[in-house]
């Protein structure tokens, strides 16, 4: 039995670097069609941008999402955002939101589009598994100038203007391996393909900042600003600085809630991390309740992007939730990369209007 436990974990590495490599000449034969045009990337008659990662997991990218769309909204553009809706419960086209909030549940429109929906206004979003159709279906009936697509790196399908590509900072160096052996869904190399690197999280170490260097492209810091989530009620009267707290999620990089709930002065006596996008149930609720109660805490945080699917639930006692508004550093620069794009490649629609706005 000892021999045997032994050979299972070499065993187990192997087999992993093995499906490593079949997934390594899937995704090179599939981005070298693209390349070669023999897979057609469709164009939409508006600037398509995208946000999206390179890696599995949390990158800060839906905060990004957001924080890029209301800017450009603020600059007088008409902008939409086009998703798939990730493990949504529903099929096909589906809008999410014209621009007034949550037309439906999480549940169908997935909880990170739900969670936009709540807070971009004037903005409608989409999700599509077919984003090229999902954004013909916005301009044609919302006018817009601007399509942000969420999660669109290894979209090919659409062709996009800029392509922002969101690097976690918090990524070592053994996790920069691509499927299953590691957390890349692709070479580390294609983030050639990019036009501005967004490093998240937090500053990058020593060996991330000497790969990023290989790449000749614009790279910007995203600071992140984390408070109360103005869904809920009456978060004035709570002060988080010094209270001892229970943290939970179900996001994909939990250790980053954690740091920036004590960045936010809270002493964390117990947490539970919950696999990415988890479905909550009511005994989940009554579990979390159980564990906090024995520490003792003032109070119970969360995620906002949990929240949504926790409020429908309606515990009956206090949960936090963290929202986290991004922004980035040098943000003149950056958005002068975005603009001159929107300027020089303006589609018959968008004439008119972006001679308006310049």
């Amino acid at each position: 039995m000892i021999q045997l436990y032994r050979l299972a974990k070499p065993l187990a590495v192997s087999i992993l670097i093995l499906l490593s490599y079949f997934y390594y000449a899937f995704i090179f034969i599939r981005n070298r069609l693209f390349d070669l045009k023999l897979f057609k990337s469709r164009k939409l008659e508006t600037i398509v941008i995208s946000i999206g990662n390179i890696s599995t997991g949390g990158t800060g990218k839906t905060p990004i999402v957001v924080y890029i769309s209301k800017y450009l909204k603020k600059l007088g553009y008409k902008v939409g955002v086009v998703s798939r809706g990730y493990k949504r419960k529903t099929r096909g086209f589906l809008l999410v939101s014209s621009g007034e909030g949550p037309i439906h549940s999480w549940e169908k429109s997935g909880d990170e589009c739900y969670m936009m929906s709540k807070i971009l206004k004037g903005i409608p979003i989409a999700v599509d598994k077919s984003r090229y159709r999902g954004g013909k279906f916005l301009i044609k009936n919302f006018g817009v100038d601007i399509i942000v697509l969420d999660d669109g790196f290894q979209h090919r399908n659409l062709h996009r203007d800029i392509d922002i590509l969101v690097i976690n900072a918090r990524e070592k160096y053994t996790s920069l391996k691509v499927l299953p052996f590691g957390n890349l869904r692709e070479p580390f190399n294609n983030i050639q393909r990019s036009d501005i690197i967004l490093t998240s999280k937090m500053d990058p170490d020593k060996y991330l900042n000497n790969q990023l260097k290989k790449f000749s492209i614009p790279k910007f810091r995203v600071k992140a600003n984390p408070s109360i989530s103005k869904n809920l009620n009456n978060r004035r009267n709570i002060h988080l600085r010094g209270k001892s707290v229970f943290a939970f999620s179900g996001i994909g990089d939990p250790g980053h809630f954690i740091e920036t709930a004590e960045g936010m002065g809270c002493n964390i006596l117990g947490h539970k991390n919950f696999p990415d996008h988890f479905t909550y149930s009511l005994a989940d609720i009554k579990s979390i309740k159980q564990e906090s109660d024995m520490l003792n805490v003032d109070y119970i945080i969360t995620t906002e992007k949990d929240w949504v699917k926790i409020a429908p639930i309606k515990p009956d006692f206090l949960i936090i939730p963290l929202g986290l508004e991004l922004n980035v550093i040098n943000e003149i620069e950056f958005f002068k990369i975005i603009k001159e794009v929107i300027i020089f490649e303006p589609y018959p629609k968008q004439k008119r209007r972006q001679q308006k706005l310049t």
